[in-house]
């Protein structure tokens, strides 16, 4: 399999599988987060998370972060910014 590489002045600024298959679709989650914190409802239905696997502590989190906020979407919102720490860090980082 083949990667595409997307570079801005000669730096690397993302790079992905690159499938020659019919209707194949490959999901990168890190690059929707940040859509995500704006628009924090769509976080159940986004196809990039259908299939992601994440810790038990980071669904913990996630439920008690929902059930403390008042206002609706503030809870997902925070878990968000929690996943976005995966951006800089990894996962048994944040999971210990």
């Amino acid at each position: 399999m083949n990667r595409v590489v997307l570079c801005h002045k000669e730096k690397v600024i993302a790079e992905h599988r690159r499938s020659w298959d019919r209707e194949s679709v490959f999901f990168y989650y890190l690059h929707y987060l940040p859509l995500l914190v704006r628009k924090p409802g769509s976080f159940n239905h986004a196809r990039p998370f259908a299939d992601l696997s994440l810790p038990e502590c980071f669904d913990n989190l996630r439920r008690r972060l929902i059930a403390e906020e008042e206002n609706k979407g503030d809870g997902i919102r925070e878990f968000i910014k929690v996943l976005r720490l995966l951006e800089n860090y990894s996962m048994p980082m944040l999971r210990d």
